[in-house]
């Protein structure tokens, strides 16, 4: 494509935002167009090699879109730190470390032809083989949890039971890659695990405890009932116009605003399917969120970096001895945390279009080591809690949402069930029959998550004396090869200083 061409192209996408944020943007910033399309400016990096050079080759565009579609946008200080983080994330996979911990910021060859699969082909090291063997010997046996179709296998073979950790770390240490089996973490979406258990083992562990799926609240379900006696996205506006609430009950004005709002894009003919990652997130999926409205949970946006996730990575930091203290390590940033009484109780990560390998990498990889991180600063300080909460977590792909949810049914597993994917509508005629089921899953993800959030509340926390002793759950697999970068770590609980990083070079 001529370069003539791709300025047009960048000129045509930011008059598009530029008319999209005008209508709840007033005033309009710098902050918001870019904030908006973060996801296209890093992608420009691979056409323009230089951070800087993004940076004033898009800002002259705003100028210049601003002025064809006689817009004001207020001059204020912008930050661009979405837009490289996003960078970093694409780009700098696998990059390495110069002596003072900072990332080559020259493309190599090598580089220069990595794709967004390289994080689903990180190498485990021996030292990482090594971690998860000593992680697996410091639990305590008499915990472990051994499946009733396990001892019902053994009794017919005379083999003996073996547990389902037992097996998690064989088949972790055998792994080439880096997976969750080497955080302890069994994801039942995973095929890999069916080389792993059998069928009926694999159904004993989905179905120990309580069900994924919770029923609907009575109000909602009730009207959700009526609603699916209609058919378009025009019957559905004129259903929730009628429906009979008061607005200061907590569901029922979520659900009227829900209806009327999202039926407007298939009555206005609006195109979802070119909507980008923000649009997906704040208009199309948007009452996902807008349900914890007056609720005890916020709702943090804007790629929230995981406190839980920081404290996890930073746990292995220590004062300068022998060696240097490592430097303080940021949490994995998320779409959205969702945060109650001081703890992170789940997270979004959202993808503007269908993308198997952004799915994995972010479902598969990073959710489920961040999910895992925020269930074990709750259960850290509150044991009694182990095997009574879970995390929540919502998978955007496109114009697909799938639910997580992490817990602990037993044992020292960490376990993670999901839904599968729920489309969203498409035209006016399947309005009311595809957004039926992702109202009912927002308001399900809600109970699960206030769930958790009353029982911490309600859970005494003992005065305890700070000892070493074995771990409540296993640690998620900390970074111990000088291969793999802080900013690319998706299986991380803890940063490689500096300093180690060089001696391994070295």
């Amino acid at each position: 494509m001529a370069t003539s061409d791709r300025h047009c192209e960048r000129e045509e996408i930011v008059t598009k935002a530029i008319k999209k944020l005008q209508q709840t943007k007033d005033p309009l910033t710098h902050q918001d167009i870019i904030d908006y399309l973060a996801d296209p400016i890093a992608v420009s990096f691979n056409e323009f090699k230089s951070v800087d050079k993004v940076k004033s080759v898009w800002t002259r565009t705003f100028k210049y879109a601003a002025q064809a579609c006689e817009a004001d946008i207020e001059q204020q200080p912008s930050s661009w730190e979405i837009v490289e983080n996003k960078i970093n994330e694409k780009f700098y996979i696998d990059q390495p470390v110069d002596d003072e911990g900072k990332q080559n910021r020259e493309p190599t060859t090598a580089s220069k032809s990595k794709s967004k699969s390289s994080s689903l082909k990180m190498r485990l090291t021996d030292e990482e083989k090594d971690e998860v063997e000593e992680t697996f010997a410091s639990l305590n046996k008499e915990r472990f949890w051994t499946l009733q179709a396990t001892i019902d296998e053994a009794s017919k073979t005379g083999i003996p039971a073996e547990s389902v950790e037992e097996k998690i770390k064989k088949f972790a240490v055998n792994c080439n890659y880096r997976h969750p089996s080497q955080s302890f973490v069994i994801d039942l979406g995973d095929e890999n695990w069916k080389e792993v258990f059998t069928r009926a083992e694999l159904t004993e562990i989905e179905q120990y405890g309580d069900p994924l799926l919770l029923p609907v609240e009575p109000d909602i379900q009730k009207q959700l009932d009526e609603l699916s006696k209609v058919s378009t996205a025009v019957d559905a506006y004129k259903f929730a116009q009628k429906v009979d609430h008061d607005p200061t009950d907590n569901l029922l004005p979520w659900l009227v605003i829900s209806l009327m709002t999202s039926s407007q894009y298939f009555i206005k003919n609006v195109d979802v399917d070119s909507f980008m990652e923000a649009d997906k997130q704040y208009r199309m999926f948007g009452f996902v969120n807008d349900i914890y409205t007056c609720s005890d949970i916020t709702v943090s946006g804007k790629e929230k970096a995981s406190k839980a996730n920081a404290s996890a990575c930073n746990k292995k930091r220590k004062l300068s001895a022998v060696d240097e203290v490592q430097r303080k390590a940021m949490g994995r940033k998320m779409d959205v945390v969702y945060i109650g009484g001081r703890k992170e109780l789940g997270c979004m990560e959202v993808g503007s279009h269908v993308d198997q390998t952004k799915e994995w990498t972010d479902g598969r990889l990073k959710m489920p080591v961040v999910m895992k991180d925020m269930l074990l600063q709750i259960v850290e300080e509150a044991p009694a809690l182990l095997h009574k909460i879970g995390i929540t977590g919502y998978l955007i792909n496109g114009n697909e949402i799938t639910l997580l949810y992490m817990d602990a049914p037993k044992g020292y597993i960490t376990r993670i069930r999901r839904t599968k994917p729920i489309s969203y509508p498409s035209c006016s005629d399947d309005f009311v029959i595809r957004i039926i089921p992702v109202l009912q899953l927002a308001t399900i993800a809600k109970q699960k998550m206030e769930a958790t959030l009353y029982q911490y509340q309600h859970t005494a926390i003992p005065l305890q004396a700070a000892v070493h002793a074995g771990p409540i759950l296993p640690p998620c697999l900390s970074t111990t090869s000088s291969s793999s970068s802080p900013t690319s770590s998706i299986l991380s609980t803890s940063l490689s200083s500096a300093s180690s990083s060089k001696k391994q070079r070295q």
